[in-house]
């Protein structure tokens, strides 16, 4: 069986990273995710290695292509895709209070039946229709005010949000 370190260096031949600082953090961080009991949060993280509490956080803060990483872990899996998979993207709403919450807005609420102050999570994915199988690739925040139809104008809406997001191609 590889060891962890043996899987990431594979990814990270094919997924472009800032710098090697980086590379060290995602293995650090790899490392002790599947070490460490109870929540994977910053502060409980930092009790568990020499980095400290702020190291992630300033880590976190910087880009990283988690649905190229997430790629080269779907294509690394010793799972056979057919030819019935598809692309999905479903939003789920948050319920979210406060007045300084970022992206705090008024979304889509399926079990309300209604649109409802709160948060909205984008999640992209690839089914497999005939096996039943689903790969997360990426989920990101819906950002607050935009325009729910399209206009003249080149305003940013929800759906070129969506779409942007989705259609990446990464031949690995």
């Amino acid at each position: 069986m590889k060891s962890i370190k043996e899987i990431l260096d594979s990814i990270f031949k094919k997924v472009k990273l800032k710098n090697k600082w980086q590379e060290k953090f995602m293995f650090e961080l790899f490392d002790l995710i599947f070490a460490i009991q109870g929540r994977a949060n910053f502060c409980n993280l930092s009790r568990y290695t020499n980095l400290n509490e702020s190291t992630f956080r300033r880590n976190f803060s910087q880009y990283f292509d988690w649905l190229a990483f997430n790629f080269a872990v779907m294509f690394m899996s010793e799972l056979k895709f057919s030819n019935s998979v598809i692309a999905v993207v479903d939003c789920s709403y948050i319920p979210k209070a406060g007045k300084k919450t970022f992206g705090l807005d008024r979304f889509w609420s399926g079990v309300a039946g209604r649109a409802k102050k709160g948060l909205e999570l984008s999640v992209l994915s690839l089914v497999d229709v005939l096996s039943g199988t689903a790969w997360t690739l990426d989920a990101t925040q819906t950002p607050p005010n935009l325009s729910g139809r399209e206009g003249d104008s080149q305003e940013y809406t929800r759906l070129t949000f969506t779409w942007n997001k989705s259609w990446i191609y990464y031949p690995f």
